[in-house]
């Protein structure tokens, strides 16, 4: 990561065309960053959406589907067509009739491609129009995978990452690892990932600037994150310890406004989640989802999640064992990064490890880890 100071290091640099006469010619400049990352969303979103099943995966992908259908309808209670009638898990409605227990900031994040989905397929024939609606509704996870290898090249380059070492790990991610498969499905942890990966680049933003508009949006995208997986309310804690962390323990003053920003920014999400809880089920703590099974032993578990041939991160992340060999390089350069990353891993493992369905069932690769691969990355 730390390469010296080059022109590449330095995006503000007016770099040119260099003549043989060692002169530079104005007015070619490099991309900046931000850029460079859309060019490299958009390259990944076309590399994608070619290479895309179009079809669900499980009972989770057609009740994200059913959820965000109802959502573009500005409801919540369920309307089953046939192409998903008997194929979905759901609960009952407050009101009477079935609803289905998603996140909320799932649901959002596909009703778009719900939108978009049947506007493209009017043009088909009736027998086609859901295939074709289905083309695009799938490929909002192709999008949201992209989007996040963008936002991992920014925080690449924010924690001091060269320009061609950040765009190469970004690289890596989408497409050497288990993050490309999981970009054709419709589960819900591409969209947890980029929340998550946007809340660390915005917390390494908050560690430059200190202010209450930088803690603001740390709090704002790791809300974001729990009502798209509640789980990832386990990360709350950590991330507002660590936009904590940058103050003395005398700073009273800016201690309180940064825990205030955040606590500003997780309110919306929180104001979601509540009004959805709320609608469908009568209660705003109410998720819906029937009390989880937490029987695997440990050790299972964190082996399972780590390093087991059908399931391990190792296995499908092989970057991740060049990772394990830069730790101390890490620890070292980037400190406080490197313990909120460890931090939030470990909180994650201790709650997985014990699922019951550790392994994420039928899906390719250890799917619950797939919210954090980019900080591991």
């Amino acid at each position: 990561m730390n390469e010296g100071i080059d022109h590449e290091a330095q995006p503000n640099v007016d770099v040119g065309v260099l003549t043989r006469r060692g002169r530079f010619v104005d007015g070619l400049r490099p991309l900046s960053d931000r850029r460079l990352a859309v060019v490299l969303v958009l390259c990944l979103f076309g590399g994608y959406w070619l290479t895309m099943g179009g079809h669900t995966y499980s009972i989770d992908d057609e009740g994200y589907l059913a959820g965000a259908r109802a959502l573009a309808h500005h409801t919540t209670l369920l309307a089953p067509t046939p192409d998903i009638a008997g194929t979905i898990a759901v609960v009952p409605h407050k009101n009477g009739g079935s609803t289905i227990a998603s996140p909320i900031g799932t649901l959002a994040l596909f009703t778009p491609g719900v939108i978009a989905g049947k506007i493209f397929s009017i043009p088909f024939p009736d027998e086609s129009k859901q295939e074709a609606a289905r083309l695009i509704y799938l490929s909002t996870n192709s999008l949201l995978t992209a989007l996040t290898a963008g936002v991992l090249f920014l925080l690449c380059r924010a924690l001091g990452s060269s320009r061609r070492s950040a765009l190469l790990l970004a690289v890596a991610f989408a497409l050497g690892t288990w993050a490309w498969p999981h970009s054709k499905t419709g589960f819900s942890e591409p969209g947890t990932s980029l929340m998550m990966t946007s809340a660390l680049l915005a917390l390494v933003s908050h560690w430059k600037r200190r202010s209450l508009r930088s803690a603001y949006w740390v709090g704002l995208f790791v809300g974001c994150a729990v009502i798209t997986r509640s789980s990832s309310a386990l990360f709350v804690p950590i991330l507002l310890g660590a936009v904590l962390s940058v103050f003395d323990w005398r700073q009273w003053r800016q201690i309180g406004t940064a825990a205030a920003g955040f606590a500003l920014g997780g309110l919306l999400p929180l104001a979601a989640f509540s009004m959805n809880a709320w609608l469908r089920f009568g209660s705003p703590l109410d998720s819906g989802y029937s009390p989880i099974p937490f029987t695997t032993a440990p050790l299972e578990g964190v082996f399972g999640l780590l390093l087991s041939p059908g399931k391990g991160l190792l296995w499908f992340a092989p970057i991740c064992i060049v990772v394990l060999f830069g730790l101390r390089q890490s620890f070292l350069l980037q400190r406080r990064y490197t313990v909120v990353v460890l931090l939030i891993l470990g909180a994650h493992l201790a709650v997985y490890a014990r699922f019951a369905v550790w392994s994420g069932e039928a899906a390719f690769g250890p799917r619950y880890l797939v919210p954090l691969l980019p900080a591991i990355i």
